[in-house]
């Protein structure tokens, strides 16, 4: 052990410890409001519609007649129909946020990242790198995988 380490004292619970655990909170708070509709709607909703094809192909398969293969495309018509409701949903709701929010913010957090680096002390200058990272990886897996 080194000697500057037998020196460190633990403080008591007091008003840091208080304040912590509220910006946890709070964090909590904000991480779950800003990404419900994004992974509960539109990735879970892409994840069950591509089940259904993954069904339906392996009832394709198994089709041995004319009977089976109509109930295949009844399926097939209402996995359609879900699909039109499903993006009827995302062009309103998700889609328009995604496509003017996490460019900009992929931009501004870079633009902080390289030009002000020295302006912004060291534990808040973190955040900007954070960002730029989650935007692009949300940037590349939404928009390149829409495509």
């Amino acid at each position: 052990m080194r000697e500057d380490c037998a020196s460190i004292k633990w403080t008591r619970f007091g008003l840091q410890h208080v304040i912590i655990l509220f910006e946890t909170w709070m964090n909590i708070h904000v991480y779950i409001g800003g990404t419900l509709e994004v992974v509960h709607a539109l990735f879970v909703g892409i994840a069950c519609l591509l089940n259904y094809f993954e069904v339906l192909g392996r009832d394709i398969g198994l089709a041995e007649g004319v009977p089976d293969l109509k109930k295949c495309t009844e399926v097939y018509r209402s996995i359609q129909i879900m699909e039109k409701l499903f993006n009827g949903y995302l062009m309103v709701g998700i889609v328009p946020t995604l496509i003017v929010l996490m460019p900009a913010a992929q931009v501004l957090t870079q633009f902080v990242s390289i030009m002000m680096h020295s302006d912004i002390p060291m534990p808040s200058f973190l955040m900007f790198p954070l960002v730029w990272l989650n935007s692009v990886m949300t940037n590349i897996l939404v928009f390149t995988l829409a495509s």
